[in-house]
């Protein structure tokens, strides 16, 4: 079967990219194609069709740069003829030219958060809210029609699953995303720290900034892993306890994971991939109990969930996860529900029957 892959852009391996790269090993030999590829990240992975955007692809994270050209580029962007296309989308894929009567699935990790989930982004550098809810105004109408073409949407939780039904009307199956379960697992006997971690993208609506008032409230240590575009600002501000550690090697990030008293997360993620990679490393997760969070994390087994985004609530919850004693064991076999496997099987299994249809 002749498959076709798109998504937006491929200049960083985050969550959304950790889908294609398993969409590509379940289905060997697929084509992709992306607004703009930086080839050092994703070594293997060419040939990968591109646009006129693709000379700008020079380092990590490149899209950032021509973020306004993205949706003309992917306008351009006629997909190969093909059996099966799936399009792995958050913002821009659904502009791609698919062939009308090619069987056509997204992956649905949340709609543009710049038109559905405008809140998300208060706090982020260089948004005005009144030019965001003008432009979401009249970009709107326009999503929402180009969302009808797909022949069927998949959603990567149960909190993405409802802004689909609420933004295009449309119903759609939740499928979590794929999980290296077994390579964090690995890291089960690393010894245990006295450190609590947060890792994440440093962006406003990941709430960093409310994780690190909590441990300034609380004394303890946190290690701060991840990076951008408000790091300065938030190592600027943070107390000593707080050690900003910047991008983890992958090959070391299993073991920060499992060496941790917690994970802490206090923004609503669409689903979590890493909160998942640190049940896997034995390390329950402390996080808002709102989003994706509610589809992994089993409060009493897996971690603690807070009701509230303040300091308070989150410094009550980290006191509760810190005073448990955890099965690190069954911590980590929570996990097993998100492994590629599973999402392998699920997509496939969904895909064939569109295909037939």
């Amino acid at each position: 079967m002749r498959v076709e892959l798109v998504h937006e852009w491929l200049t960083n391996l985050a969550g959304s990219e950790k889908v294609v790269g398993a969409l590509r090993r379940a289905y060997p030999g697929a084509g992709v194609n992306t607004s703009l590829f930086y080839a050092p990240e994703f070594p293997g992975w060419d040939p990968v069709h591109t646009t006129f955007l693709q000379r700008f692809a020079t380092r990590r994270g490149a899209h950032l740069r021509v973020l306004p050209l993205i949706p003309p580029a992917m306008h351009t962007l006629r997909v190969p003829d093909a059996d099966l296309v799936i399009t792995s989308f958050h913002s821009f894929a659904l502009n791609a030219r698919v062939r009308p009567g090619t069987p056509h699935l997204v992956y649905c990790h949340t709609p543009p958060r710049f038109l559905w989930e405008r809140e998300q982004l208060a706090g982020e550098r260089g948004l005005s809210t009144g030019l965001t809810g003008a432009a979401a105004a009249l970009l709107k109408p326009g999503d929402r029609r180009r969302s009808r073409r797909p022949d069927l949407f998949l959603a990567n939780s149960t909190e993405v699953a409802g802004r689909i039904r609420s933004a295009y009307g449309r119903d759609a199956e939740v499928v979590h995303p794929p999980v290296e379960v077994e390579r964090f697992a690995g890291a089960l006997d690393t010894p245990a720290g006295d450190y609590f971690v947060s890792f994440s993208r440093l962006v406003a609506y990941k709430r960093v900034d409310l994780v690190i008032e909590a441990f300034r409230e609380l004394g303890w240590p946190l290690v701060v892993a991840g990076e951008g575009r408000a790091r300065a600002e938030l190592e600027a501000s943070a107390p000593a306890n707080v050690r900003f550690a910047g991008r983890v090697p992958d090959d070391e990030l299993p073991g920060l994971l499992a060496g941790a008293r917690g994970l802490v997360f206090a923004g609503v993620e669409d689903f979590g991939i890493t909160m998942v990679e640190a049940m896997a490393a034995g390390t329950p997760v402390v996080a808002l109990d709102a989003g994706g969070a509610r589809d992994s994390v089993e409060p009493g087994r897996s971690g603690v969930l807070f009701a509230e985004p303040t300091v308070a609530s989150l410094v009550d919850a980290v006191r509760s996860a810190a005073a448990v004693d955890w099965d690190r064991a069954d911590v980590s076999a929570s996990a097993h529900r998100f492994t590629e496997a599973r999402f392998t099987a699920a997509v496939t299994g969904i895909a064939e029957s569109l295909v037939r249809a």
